[in-house]
């Protein structure tokens, strides 16, 4: 299976809205030129074009960490990041010593 053919797969089970036709055309775009680059290529074009991929699945809340943040929202509850619980036990460190 591509890319571009679990891209589309996962757009069947999205709801998007008229307004999203930008991005999900910009991810189908992303996907299409990730399939169709040979072996020589491919490491350097998913290191370009990977992380501008996702950002357009997280933009249409088609990642888990984009899922999680909305349901977070929805729920009122708060969306544990990894990275600011050790930034507030550092500074709880400091604030100690």
């Amino acid at each position: 299976m591509s890319l571009s053919d679990a891209l589309n797969g996962a757009l069947i089970e999205t709801e998007q809205e008229p307004r999203d036709a930008a991005v999900v055309a910009l991810a189908r775009f992303y996907a299409a030129t990730i399939d169709s680059v040979g072996d020589a290529v491919m490491v350097e074009t998913l290191r370009d074009l990977g992380p501008k991929l996702l950002a357009a699945l997280e933009a249409l809340n088609m990642s888990p960490r984009a899922r999680a943040a909305v349901k977070g929202a929805v729920t009122g509850g708060a969306v544990a990041n990894p990275l600011d619980e050790l930034q507030r036990r550092r500074a709880d460190r400091a604030g100690s010593a």
